[in-house]
């Protein structure tokens, strides 16, 4: 074993996060977007004659890319942005995209405070978000 190639062994072993993967994750997000037509305004056109076993396959396609960056995200201890969380459903791993198979609501909670509600369609699960920031009680 050389001596560049000990050291290339010995810096990738010191490092903790990995920023191949963060690119990766991007990669997979855009092109998750990419597959259900998003991305492009022309092909809207062409998104409405699809089949619906072609819109299945590309939502089954777009949920698999998904579960792909999740997996990096965890196996690289990465955390997506804000952002990218809130497009995501944590139940079946689907992109949120609103009109299309989620639906976006406010709702109260019993103190009073305001919610972003996302329901999926496809498995029920229901995501809050507070719109307001939280107040650190003072102490005297």
């Amino acid at each position: 074993m050389g001596l560049q190639e000990e050291y290339i062994e010995i810096y990738t072993m010191k490092t903790k996060t990995k920023p191949e993967a963060m690119l990766r994750m991007h990669y997979l997000y855009r092109t998750a977007h990419k597959v259900n037509g998003l991305s492009d305004k022309s092909k809207n056109k062409r998104r409405e004659t699809l089949t619906s076993t072609e819109k299945n396959a590309n939502r089954v396609l777009s949920t698999h890319l998904t579960q792909l960056m999740v997996g990096i995200g965890r196996k690289a201890v990465q955390r997506a942005s804000v952002e990218v969380k809130r497009t995501v459903c944590k139940g079946c791993r689907n992109l949120l995209l609103p009109g299309r198979n989620s639906t976006y609501g406010y709702a109260k909670s019993a103190n009073k405070s305001k919610h972003l509600k996302i329901t999926c369609h496809q498995c029920k699960t229901v995501k809050k978000f507070p719109l307001e920031k939280r107040q650190s009680k003072k102490r005297s």
